[in-house]
């Protein structure tokens, strides 16, 4: 009402203006202290601490001169089984096209709220149950109707924490028919955990806005949890170095996190001037701090800080190519800090679908080309300008990049046909979308006739394509089906291509696998997780079309060693008369054997396959 207040510092307050019934007045704004404060009908003030002796004037204004009004008509249903009143009152009034009204129903004691019935001229009709109803004021005159019942519900809303609902907190008589969406809104600090009964504390709902049938008395209680205050903060540098931004201690604090909740916080490797050493403070368990990117997980108040330190020796990178076109560097072009004695790898991506080919490093301090190949690796001792150069070459052949099957992902580089110079190594990357599965590289080449299927190499990081000096053609293939082939640690000495892993593939992908013992040793088969032989090929080429797992298996070769004996006397391993007694043993092994004559016998010295160098007459012998 219009009057004089006393407010505390720290005090919110919301005035709220509405035009009077059947008066053919508008509500047009508010003046706050003389300045003009917009035409929403709720204004909202906080008075600050320092404010006990200033005096504000607020005025709410209402003219009967606005062009374009529409009518608002709030009645009662006469058809209504129960009784009560609305606010604003039943009547007719003054509203301007898209002014946010709200109407609050209250029913008698012993009645039940049924719900509003808007019903907008020469248009829609709608009904809503919520019993404090906001909305926009149609650019038509519209009816709104509230309907009381005798029968019901009560629908109890309450909070644990800092947070309001909408409706508010309080009990609602509802009629059996209602339908209505209660929402939970957390305070600043706070955010919305879940909605719990609140007679058992028996969790109904985690998200905020809850559908609710008053189809008998509902209790719910909204439950809103503090939230948990990142604090990051940065030694050296820049603020824009980390995301979210840092500040020279004591650092920037955000505050609405809620607990449980995963916060990504990254920090640029470089600048110009400053290059990342690490985090500190409170890592998550596990934590690389030598990461420049982090998963946070805000179950407590943490304090990170991100360490940079004055970069030594800077790298200039630049891209030279035709006309405007030229390709891509990684790292981008651009100026970049490096430590003294710190490594950088420079990456060149020809453009697609262009005569250009990448022709090499040009160190710009001598005017000479370092290096043509698409990597190069160097260490930073100096301040160092280096160009990429591309440009055409009549010695480059085409490299061409696509996709197929009936699922999605990625390539790098993206599909494509690009320039590359013969013994160039390009970097390639098949990546499936979630959900889908590599099929692998399929790998072809033309000799002169077109393109022949050569493999498939099942590995999503191409290992080392050597461009030959003709054209390929590479094809990654992606579907949404597909299994699980675990190459496991051999048994014995060797290897195996692919390397050990695992591989997500695509159903029908042709998977070679290939064994090369060690010096010394054989391989002999492959076996799946339980020892069964799967197959003895080697290369063993098949097809996916279940999850399995294979194992090579590589044996030292055996030789035998049999001991004969003639005469009375024994040895050490037991031997006999012929054919003598065998003893298999691995290739390389040395066995020590040893004779001792009979009684009354002498020993007369090993025949056979005596070890050169070796004096048969001694008694004990070394044999390999």
């Amino acid at each position: 009402m219009p009057g004089a207040y006393r407010f505390a510092p720290g005090t919110t307050v919301t005035f709220s203006a509405s035009p009077g019934a059947g008066l053919g007045y508008a509500f047009t704004g508010w003046t706050w202290t003389g300045s003009r404060s917009g035409s929403s009908s709720a204004f909202s003030v906080t008075f600050e601490l320092g404010d006990e002796s200033d005096i504000f004037t607020l005025t709410a204004h209402f003219s009967n001169t606005v062009p374009g009004t529409r009518n608002l008509t709030v009645a009662l249903d006469p058809s209504s089984m129960g009784t009560g009143t609305t606010v604003w009152a039943p009547g007719v009034y003054t509203m301007i096209p898209g002014q946010v009204f709200t109407l609050e129903a209250l029913p008698d004691s012993g009645s039940y709220f049924g719900g509003w019935t808007v019903d907008v001229s020469g248009g829609s009709t709608a009904v809503n149950y919520a019993p404090l109803m906001s909305m926009a004021m149609p650019d038509a005159d519209t009816t709104v109707t509230a309907s009381f019942t005798d029968t019901g519900a009560t629908l109890s809303l309450a909070v644990v924490g800092q947070g309001t609902t909408g409706p508010p907190p309080g009990t609602y008589a509802l009629a059996t028919t209602a339908e209505l969406m209660v929402s939970a809104y957390p305070f600043s600090g706070w955010s919305f955990s879940h909605w719990e009964d609140t007679l058992t504390s028996a969790v109904i709902a985690t998200e905020p806005d809850l559908n609710v049938f008053m189809t008998t008395d509902t209790l719910l209680t909204a439950v809103f949890v503090q939230n948990y205050t990142l604090t990051l903060i940065r030694e050296g540098g820049a603020d824009t170095l980390t995301s979210p931004a840092s500040a020279e201690s004591p650092g920037i604090t955000y505050t609405h996190f809620s607990p449980g909740s995963p916060v990504y916080v990254t920090a640029a490797p470089r600048s110009m001037d400053w290059v990342f050493q690490g985090w500190s403070g409170d890592l998550p368990d596990g934590a690389d701090p030598s990461a420049t990117e982090l998963t946070v997980i805000m179950d407590r108040n943490r304090t990170l800080t991100a360490r940079y330190v004055p970069a030594d020796y800077i790298l200039t990178l630049s891209a030279q190519g035709e006309g405007m076109s030229t390709g891509t560097l990684d790292p981008n072009v651009g100026q970049y800090g490096y430590l003294d004695g710190e490594s950088v790898t420079l990456n060149a991506f020809p453009p697609s679908a262009s005569t250009m080919a990448f022709i090499g490093w040009r160190d710009n301090a001598t005017s000479t080309f370092i290096s043509s190949a698409l990597s190069l690796t160097i260490q930073m001792t100096e301040n160092r300008d280096i160009t990429g150069v591309f440009a055409t070459d009549s010695s480059a052949h085409s490299l061409i990049v696509q996709t197929s099957g009936s699922g999605t992902g990625q390539t790098v580089p993206a599909p494509g046909v690009y320039q590359i110079l013969p013994g160039q190594i390009p970097y390639l990357v098949a990546t499936p979308d979630p959900g889908m599965y590599f099929g692998g590289w399929l790998v072809e080449a033309d000799f002169g006739g077109g393109f022949n299927e050569l493999y498939t190499e099942i590995r999503q990081v191409f290992p080392d394509p050597v461009m030959p000096p003709y054209p390929m053609r590479l094809t990654a293939r992606f579907e949404p089906d597909g299994h699980r082939l675990t190459i496991l640690e051999p048994e014995g000495l060797g290897s195996v291509s692919p390397l050990l892993g695992t591989f997500d593939l695509a159903t029908g992908t042709p998977v070679t696998l290939a064994a090369t013992p060690y010096p010394g040793w054989n391989f002999v088969r492959w076996v799946d997780a339980s020892n069964n032989t799967v197959a003895t090929a080697n290369p063993y080429s098949f097809t996916v079309t279940a999850d399995r797992e294979i194992r090579a298996v590589f044996e030292r070769p055996t030789y035998t060693l049999t001991l004969i004996r003639s005469g009375a006397g024994t040895t050490t391993p037991p031997s006999s008369p012929a054919p003598g007694t065998q003893y298999v043993h691995e290739a390389g092994i040395v066995v020590f054997i040893s004779a001792s004559p009979g009684a009354g016998q002498v020993f007369d010295g090993w025949t056979g396959d005596v070890p050169e160098g070796i004096d048969p007459r001694q008694t004990g012998i070394l044999v390999t």
